[in-house]
């Protein structure tokens, strides 16, 4: 009877490791680009847990390395040198020269920002950022600004949050929150809510 139910978790075992390296090697199989191109709504950066969704809904609370002074919100940020793989993003920017690297754990995402050696490095957080905003509310994919806010915990942290409502679904408002640290190495971050 012991050599039986050995054999059986031996096969349930084998079973089981045999399916999990199978599931493990599918994402070499995932090309995230795919519709994002043309009128494709498909964003190519890591995201999780709902990655790959259409339209705009998520795309809230810019993140903006940039060196020297900040004119407005709109820096050109001409990619160079892209890695895009599930789980992983980086570019390089052609202006300043700023290497950008996202990924992500459950919930959350993870940037870092490695500037030239002797620039000014500032970054730029804008808690009343979000994708979609259109005249006209509960358009298809339409969001609108419902609040945000920015706290400076510390010299090294800030936290905060935006609030947004509508997106793909047109669901109720939603909030995102927010949390920053080891921001001593820049020369200043600017924030905005």
């Amino acid at each position: 009877m012991i050599i039986v139910k050995r054999k059986i978790l031996s096969f349930v075992l084998g079973c089981t490791l045999a399916l999990g390296n199978g599931i493990a090697q599918n994402y070499l199989h995932v090309d995230p680009r795919i519709g994002s191109e043309g009128l494709g709504r498909v964003f190519i950066g890591p995201s999780c847990p709902y990655g790959m969704v259409g339209g705009p809904k998520y795309g809230n609370i810019l993140v903006m390395p940039f060196v020297g002074e900040l004119n407005g919100t709109k820096h050109p940020a001409h990619r160079k040198d892209e890695t895009i793989k599930l789980g992983y993003y980086s570019t390089k920017f052609e202006e300043n020269g700023i290497k950008v690297e996202v990924t992500t754990g459950e919930k959350t995402s993870f940037y870092r920002f490695s500037y030239p050696a002797d620039t000014k490095k500032n970054l730029l957080v804008d808690a009343g950022f979000f994708l979609g905003e259109q005249p006209v509310p509960d358009a298809r994919e339409a969001q609108q600004f419902v609040g945000s806010e920015i706290q400076i915990i510390s010299d090294n942290e800030i936290t905060g949050y935006s609030r947004i409502r509508g997106g793909w679904n047109n669901g109720k408002a939603y909030t995102v929150y927010f949390y920053g640290e080891h921001l001593k190495c820049l020369a200043a971050v600017r924030l905005a809510s």
